[in-house]
């Protein structure tokens, strides 16, 4: 199989996984969303924001080690895993310690029992299999995908089982748990290699995993301490609130585009001093998620008020310009990740750190000392001072690694888009005030809005990449693409399926 039919089989086969879990997962979020309140969501932000600061502690780097070595031994991933053992124990006994101060710092003793039953899925998560890295490295994902949904499909049925039983936040914590302690297991199902305590490759991994670990932690302050500042400013309900809507804001860049991308990171890799055709594939790897994500985030902007009714019901109603403010957040997420992957393949994870720690300390030197009593007032300033960080970093890294004209022409191709995406929103917003009458239930209307939508903005990004293939390289591929695509399809529907 060839590597660009690898890269997209990878692609498909991860936006899939991602698809049918975001499915799986919003059911369960329309469910629990209607039987929980948004305290509900608090008590639990403040334990996951713990959670995921210590997780950031644990994250040496360990799996982006391996996917960029050229060749990876047997003392290679057992140095990996004792890594993740010892640092997923350490931090088990930390959090353990530290509860109590947690605990008196939000004056909520329920804090105790969640925190405590979350400490033992550090230990969890960190002894799955590392050789399921292997898989990602033959970019042979379906092993993984199956798993993936299996472990959400049983998280679900699981959470959704102790909200009728009980109707608390332990509904949450029990689908963590279950997700994580099914996807740790069936790692090992999945790939036949068993790991052994060894610290042979320590020094080499370390040399590596030291600014990446650093990094690790400033990029989780930079994306959570805003969590934080709305705990201890706001009421839980606000928090929950606040932490519900920026999830599922994240869900698009975290959950679709960001795991379709993933197999970019081998290609480029391998492609980074090939001039200029490693330019024009650093730009179609830009161009071609940013297709979907611009729409995604101006027709959610959009349709905020809507796509939260239809998600989490009338008591989230009111919050539903925190889930527009952060909808804006998918294209610079995206783009900041691009830009990063780049210093990842060239081994650059002390600039990495370095553009953390910057971004880091101003953006929240700004949201600490200037007064953001308002929650809308403070979710823009973060948004668009982290948008205007993306664009920077996006810029010098660009400029840097590729050339200024390269760094033009790819601004210039993503013109295209954004006209589709203002054009399908004008559209669809049209027909919504036009003709919302004619629909029963916001489920409904929902649909109809997401399908006109989606219908405009196709023909008309269709219609440019036709124009603009023949003068441009990167069009020029994606419209191959798109033919190819359409030939599959065409061959799969016609095809007889009796032989």
């Amino acid at each position: 199989m060839s590597n660009l039919k690898k890269t997209i089989t990878s692609s498909f086969l991860l936006s899939f996984q991602a698809v049918l879990k975001k499915l799986v997962g919003l059911i369960s979020t329309l469910i629990l969303a209607r039987m929980l309140v948004p305290e509900d969501f608090g008590i639990i932000a403040i334990a996951l924001m713990t959670m995921g600061l210590l997780e950031a502690v644990k994250e040496f780097g360990g799996a982006s080690y391996l996917m960029r070595s050229k060749e990876v031994t047997e003392d290679m991933l057992n140095t990996t895993w004792t890594l993740s053992i010892i640092l997923s124990a350490t931090i088990t006994i930390i959090l353990v310690l530290v509860t109590p101060l947690i605990v008196n710092f939000f004056e909520d003793e329920r804090l105790y029992a969640i925190l405590w039953v979350y400490s033992s899925l550090f230990l969890i998560k960190g002894s799955g299999n590392p050789a399921t890295v292997f898989l990602k490295r033959e970019q042979n994902y379906l092993p993984i995908v199956k798993l993936s949904i299996f472990g959400k499909v049983i998280s679900v049925v699981a959470a959704v089982a102790v909200a009728l039983i009980y109707q608390n936040y332990w509904a949450l914590v029990v689908g963590q748990y279950v997700i994580s302690a099914t996807v740790a297991l069936g790692s090992f199902f999945i790939h036949p290699y068993r790991p052994k305590f060894s610290l042979i490759n320590f020094k080499e991994q370390w040399n590596y995993s030291g600014w990446w670990l650093l990094q690790s932690i400033l990029g989780y302050c930079k994306s959570q301490l805003d969590t934080f500042l709305v705990s201890t400013m706001f009421s839980k309900a606000a928090l929950g609130s606040y932490y519900t809507m920026k999830y599922l804001a994240s869900i698009p860049t975290t959950y679709l585009i960001g795991p379709s991308t993933e197999p970019l990171l081998v290609q480029l890799a391998k492609i980074k001093d090939s001039g200029d055709y490693f330019f024009k594939q650093y730009n179609i790897s830009l161009i071609v998620p940013l297709c979907i994500a611009i729409p995604g985030c101006i027709f959610l902007f959009a349709n905020h008020q809507l796509a939260t009714l239809t998600v989490l019901g009338d008591n989230w109603i009111e919050y539903s310009e925190l889930f527009a403010i952060f909808c804006t957040a998918i294209v610079s997420l995206l783009v900041q990740q691009h830009a990063s992957r780049i210093f990842v393949i060239h081994g650059k994870t002390k600039g990495l750190f370095y553009y953390q720690l910057i971004s880091f300390i101003i953006i929240y030197s700004y949201l600490i000392f200037f007064d953001l009593s308002d929650l809308t007032q403070f979710s823009t300033a973060k948004i668009a001072l982290e948008f205007a960080f993306s664009m920077l970093f996006f810029t010098y890294i660009t400029i840097k690694y590729t050339s200024f004209s390269n760094y033009l022409i790819c601004l210039i191709n993503l013109t295209p888009i954004i006209a589709a995406s203002l054009l399908a929103s004008y559209g669809s917003q049209y027909i919504n005030i036009h003709y919302a009458n004619l629909y029963d239930n916001t489920i409904l209307q929902f649909i109809a809005i997401t399908a006109v939508f989606g219908t405009i903005y196709f023909l008309a990004l269709l219609l440019q990449a036709g124009l603009l293939q023949k003068v441009s390289k990167e069009w020029h591929y994606i419209w191959d693409l798109i033919m190819k695509i359409k030939g599959l399809v065409i061959e799969k529907l016609t095809s007889n399926p009796t032989k």
